[in-house]
């Protein structure tokens, strides 16, 4: 078998060699790993930026349009055909804006996650045929609520995929607090909209009525745990939310909605057969809209505020990554490379000194040695001191 004979000079260079490679390998590897983070940080930092304003958007135009619908459906005072018209036509731009900011999400998100998330393209073709049903009230106000509701399904699920994704455990937890955030203002968005129908007289559904009870609930409870309710310190920017007038306002004027809805299921007429009795109105229509419009706009300028902060954070992140791994890179490359220069310099010497080994061992088997062999054989005198080789 043939074999490829390696000479003593090859040999040496090649254990200085090969472990100075290795350590530049794993320190190229290493750099590269905090390249692609900090890529990856880069990317998620500047996709988080383009999807807040359409993202945002198309929160503002589904609750206009639900509102609007639902008001028009209960007969409310603000009804408006052409307003509702506009709404419809501000949502579908709204809609057509975040084609790219989904399909930017999904290249963040895991691959098992594409195409129709949430359902936004199902719910999408559907709108038409909703809305149709809406104007000859061809469809209950039911259905017309829990479509829209679903209809931002995808917002919820999306922010869930982002924030699996974000480049640090921090960022991740500030993306789901700002998820809370946002939920908070869809569900008294949610609580408007179903008011509308209390605000003119009208009676819910049952499952509307406890809709209404639970939607109040939640958003206090989400945004109370921000603000501290869970024994934290809480938000300052919550607190102060908390501390607004309209906040206590707003609790008296869905205390009397809230009995508007569910009075009809617990108290029984005054007569037999009778129209169930309501609780009046202690506000006008209009004090009601301008409160939650007012609470609303604050809570979503505190998302906004928040998805600010987040961006910010996963661009230092990223900015960190990348200042990482140009620091172990280049870290890595000057200690490999002198790795390799001092191992080279020691092997140099190790193959000098083999060289002149091999060169007096040649001169001694050569030529010293015959000589003190043909002395020896004429008999001569041979001083062992002075003639033994003294090899270093």
């Amino acid at each position: 078998m043939f074999r490829a004979r390696l000479g003593v000079r090859t040999r040496v260079l090649a254990i200085a060699l090969v472990p100075s490679l290795a350590l530049l390998v794993i320190g190229v590897g290493g750099a590269g790993y905090l390249v692609v983070e900090g890529k990856h940080a880069r990317d998620w930092a500047d996709a988080l930026s383009a999807a807040g304003p359409p993202t945002g958007e198309v929160i503002a135009a589904v609750e206009q349009e639900r509102q609007l619908s639902l008001s028009q459906m209960g007969g409310g005072d603000d009804a408006n055909p052409k307003s509702l018209a506009q709404a419809r036509t501000r949502l579908d731009t709204a809609l057509q804006g975040m084609a790219p900011v989904s399909a930017a999400m999904e290249n963040l998100g895991p691959k098992s996650v594409t195409g129709d998330v949430g359902g936004l393209l199902t719910l999408t073709r559907q709108l038409a045929g909703l809305r149709t049903q809406i104007d000859t009230n061809a469809v209950s106000i039911s259905d017309v609520y829990y479509f829209y509701g679903k209809l931002l399904e995808f917002v919820w699920i999306g922010t869930r995929i982002v924030a699996d994704t974000a480049p640090s455990s921090e960022v991740a937890l500030e993306v789901a607090n700002g998820l809370q955030v946002v939920q908070a203002a869809e569900m008294l968005s949610r609580e408007a909209a179903v008011g509308e129908v209390l605000l003119a007289g009208g009676t819910l559904p049952p499952e509307l009525a406890i809709e209404f009870s639970r939607v109040a609930g939640t958003y206090r409870v989400n945004l109370g745990v921000l603000a501290g309710g869970d024994g934290t310190n809480g938000d300052v920017d919550m607190q102060a939310l908390m501390n607004d007038p309209d906040w206590t306002k707003i609790v008296m004027m869905e205390n009397v909605l809230l009995s508007r809805a569910l009075d009809p299921m617990t108290v029984p007429p005054a007569k037999p057969g009778g129209t169930p009795q309501v609780a009046p109105l202690t506000f006008t229509a209009q004090e009601w809209r301008d409160t939650v419009a007012r609470l609303n706009t604050q809570i979503l300028h505190l998302w906004e505020k928040m998805s600010r902060h987040n961006e910010k954070m996963a661009a230092d992140v990223a900015d960190s990554n990348s200042r990482n791994s140009a620091l172990a890179g280049g870290g890595m490359l000057a200690v490999s490379g002198l790795a390799f220069l001092v191992s080279l310099v020691l092997a140099n010497r190790i193959i000098r000194r083999l060289k002149g080994l091999r060169n007096e061992t040649l001169v001694l088997a050569d030529e010293r040695l015959p000589e003190i062999m043909a002395k020896l054989r004429t008999g001569q005198p041979v001083d062992i001191a002075a003639e033994a080789a003294v090899l270093d």
